[in-house]
C-alpha cells in the first residue's frame, strides 16, 4: 500500500538489528513486540540485550576505538518513560557489563536523557508519515545529559518507520549549536516505502488487541509504566476502567495503582480533557479504598 511521503534527509544512517521490508514476513515475533510497547519489562530486556549483541558483532571494535566518552539515550519522554527507555536501558546496562567484563577502561559509558516538553493524545503508531512529522513538529525537546564536542552519542529506539524522531534529533542539535559525534540505532526500521507507516499499529496490537490482555499485563509483576499505556487506560470507556480497578483491587497491585495516578499528574494528563474523566475516577476510587483499608 503506498501512501504519500515526506522527503527523508537523514544526516546519520539508520542502524538496526532488524529491517522490515514485507509485512507478511516481520523478523521477530509481533506478539512479544506488542507486549513489548504495553510495558513488558522481561521483553524490554531481551529485545535490548539482542540490541546490544548485535552492536557488538558489527559497531563495537570501531567505536570504542575513535571515542573516549560514549552517551546512550533513549526515546525522548517527560517523566512517564516510553517503552523503548526500558529497552535502551538494558542495553546500555549490557553495554556497561562488556565494558566492565572486558576491562576496557579506556571508554566511559553514561546514560543520558533527552525531554519531551509537551505530549500529545494521538495514537502516533496511526498515523501515516505526513502525519508524524506535523503532529511533532513543534514538539520541543532538550537535552538533560549534555555531550561534549568530543562525545559520541547513540540515539535508541524500538522502531524507525518515517524517520521522523530521527529527523528531530538531529533538528535539535543543529538548532542548539551541538556538535557531536551522533550513531543512530534501532530495534527495527522499515524500508519498503510502498508500505503505510500506520502498519506500524498491526505490531502496537497485535497480542494487546483487546483490554482484558492489557489488564493481563499490567496485573502482572512483568509490567512497567510506559507512556503508550497510560494514554490508553485514560482514554478507555468507563465500563473497562471499572473492570481494570477490580483487578487491581483483587491482585493488590496498589503500587502500580497509585503510580499511575501519580506519574499522569507529572506527565500533566490532568490537563487534558480527554484523560480528566479517567484520572480523576481513577484518583478517587484509590483515595476510597485506601481510606477503607486504614478504617478496617
Amino acid at each position: 500500500m503506498r501512501t504519500k511521503s515526506i522527503s527523508l534527509l537523514f544526516k546519520n544512517h539508520r542502524n538496526s538489528l532488524h529491517v522490515i521490508n514485507d509485512i507478511n514476513a516481520i523478523p521477530f515475533s509481533s506478539e512479544e513486540y506488542s507486549k513489548f510497547k504495553f510495558g513488558s519489562y522481561s521483553i524490554a530486556k531481551k529485545f535490548g540485550v539482542d540490541l546490544f549483541e548485535y552492536f557488538k558483532s558489527f559497531h563495537f571494535d570501531k567505536l570504542i576505538s575513535n571515542y573516549r566518552k560514549i552517551i546512550v539515550y533513549g526515546s525522548p519522554y517527560m517523566q512517564i518513560p516510553t517503552s523503548s527507555y526500558y529497552l535502551t536501558y538494558t542495553f546500555y546496562e549490557a553495554f556497561k557489563q562488556y565494558l566492565v567484563s572486558k576491562r576496557i577502561e579506556t571508554v566511559k559509558l553514561e546514560f543520558g536523557k533527552i525531554e519531551r516538553c509537551q505530549t500529545y493524545t494521538e495514537d502516533y503508531g496511526a498515523l501515516t508519515a505526513e502525519e508524524r512529522f506535523n503532529l511533532i513538529k513543534n514538539d520541543t525537546y532538550k537535552l538533560t545529559t549534555i555531550p561534549a564536542e568530543n562525545d559520541l552519542c547513540i540515539f535508541i529506539d524500538d522502531i524507525s518507520i518515517t524517520g521522523t524522531h530521527q529527523r528531530v534529533i538531529e533538528y535539535l542539535l543543529d538548532s542548539s549549536g551541538v556538535e557531536i559525534n551522533s550513531f543512530f540505532l534501532y530495534f527495527a526500521k522499515l524500508s519498503n516505502s510502498d508500505m503505510c507507516p500506520s502498519f506500524e499499529n498491526y505490531l502496537n496490537y497485535s497480542f494487546i488487541n483487546e483490554f482484558t490482555k492489557l489488564i493481563e499485563l499490567i496485573t502482572s509483576d512483568d509490567y512497567r509504566i510506559t507512556t503508550r499505556t497510560t494514554k490508553y487506560i485514560l482514554s478507555q470507556k468507563n465500563e473497562d476502567l471499572q473492570k481494570l480497578i477490580s483487578f487491581l483491587i483483587n491482585k493488590e497491585k496498589f503500587e502500580a495503582w497509585n503510580e499511575l495516578v501519580t506519574m499522569s499528574y507529572a506527565n500533566g494528563y490532568h490537563k487534558i480533557e480527554l484523560y480528566q474523566q479517567n484520572l480523576n475516577q481513577l484518583e478517587s476510587c484509590l483515595k476510597k479504598f485506601c481510606l477503607s483499608k486504614q478504617i478496617n
